[in-house]
C-alpha cells in the first residue's frame, strides 16, 4: 500500500495540491456555489478567471478543486460577484398602467378619426368642405 506524501503548496498556481486534511476556510466548488447562490459552473469560470484563491487536493475519490471565498487580491471584494435582489413588482405595474393609459387615447383618437374620415366621405359634400375636412383628417393622423 502507498502512502500520500504531503505536497508543496505554491500560491496562486493552479499547481497547488495538498491533502484534504487542512481545510481552514477552502470550499469544495458545490459547497461556493451553494454560498454564493450561483451555478457550479460560474464558480468554475470564477475560479479560473481568478476571482478566488484555488488549490487542488488529493480526496479519496481523487484530484478536486477547492476556492477560499476571499478576494485573490488583497483590497478586492466578492460583491461585484453577488446579484442583488430587486423589487421589479411595482415598476411593472406602473409601466402597464402607463401603456394602458396610452391605449385608451389611442382609442379615443381613432372613433375620432373614423368619424372624421365618414363626414368627408359624405355625398353631398361641396369639394372644399371635403377638402377641408380630409385635412382635419391628415393632421390628426399625423398628430399619433
Amino acid at each position: 500500500m502507498t502512502s500520500l506524501a504531503p505536497a508543496l503548496r505554491h500560491s496562486g498556481t493552479s499547481s497547488d495540491v495538498t491533502d484534504v486534511d487542512d481545510t481552514d476556510g477552502w470550499l469544495s466548488l458545490s459547497e461556493a456555489a451553494v454560498q454564493l447562490e450561483i451555478s457550479l459552473d460560474a464558480v468554475r469560470r470564477r475560479m479560473r478567471r481568478g476571482d478566488f484563491p484555488k488549490r487542488q487536493v488529493r480526496t479519496r475519490h481523487g484530484m478536486a478543486w477547492q476556492v477560499k471565498l476571499t478576494p485573490a487580491e488583497p483590497g478586492a471584494s466578492l460583491l461585484p460577484t453577488l446579484v442583488p435582489i430587486v423589487e421589479v413588482q411595482p415598476t411593472v405595474q406602473a409601466l402597464l398602467e402607463c401603456v394602458r393609459d396610452r391605449d385608451r387615447q389611442r382609442d379615443v383618437e381613432l372613433v375620432q378619426l373614423r368619424e372624421d374620415l365618414a363626414r368627408a366621405r359624405q355625398p353631398g359634400r361641396s369639394g372644399a368642405a371635403a377638402r377641408a375636412g380630409s385635412g382635419a383628417v391628415a393632421g390628426l393622423a399625423g398628430a399619433g
